[in-house]
């Protein structure tokens, strides 16, 4: 009862709409792919690489987190490039990404990655945060099987140590130029 009880308070605390109409990210609670409860102030002092989509998508999520992972070992291999980045991937699709599917998915990319799922409610107020949209393919609506495809946005955002959005990377864009790009507006702000 007293773990209920923490998790409606912390989740009420989630409730308040401080967030602008304009703004990008806010304060989110999820479970990672070893389900833990975790929270958007868990990666507070590390920048943030986040893309939303599932584990089932055929196409654009696992290019997408190849993307990502090769932007992660050009920062990593560049000299002198010492900030913290923190790749996060959420699903969408919380009926089959389990914590435990997560995590087998996340391995065949980066290290790093981190794969986050939760309850749906709490999966459609975090891409709402980012404003990110996703539906029951129109192909797949209707059908009861494991098969189903889900339509998401596919942009991935880069936040700051704070939260703060950044700027976001279009669907397609190299790990190359998403690294060049990093480095560039890490570059500019120092």
């Amino acid at each position: 009862m007293k773990k209920i009880l923490a998790l409606i308070l912390a989740l009420s605390a989630f409730a308040t709409s401080a967030d602008a109409e304009d703004t990008i990210g806010g304060r989110w609670l999820l479970k990672n792919h070893f389900n833990e409860v975790v929270t958007d102030q868990h990666f507070t002092g590390k920048f943030r690489l986040i893309f939303f989509g599932y584990t089932f998508c055929p196409d654009v999520c696992p290019t997408s987190l190849s993307n990502v992972a090769d932007a992660m070992d050009i920062l990593e291999k560049t000299e002198g490039f010492k900030e913290e980045i923190q790749p996060l991937f959420i699903s969408v699709d919380p009926k089959r990404d389990t914590p435990t599917v997560l995590r087998e998915y996340v391995k065949n990319f980066h290290p790093k990655i981190i794969g986050l799922t939760g309850p749906e409610a709490m999966i459609k107020r975090t891409a709402d945060l980012f404003k990110v949209k996703y539906s029951i393919a129109p192909e797949s609506k209707g059908k009861e099987d494991e098969f189903y495809l889900i339509d998401h946005s596919a942009g991935l955002y880069f936040m700051s140590p704070t939260g703060i959005f950044i700027t976001k990377f279009a669907h397609g864009i190299s790990g190359e130029e998403i690294a060049k790009r990093i480095l560039e507006i890490l570059e500019a702000n120092q």
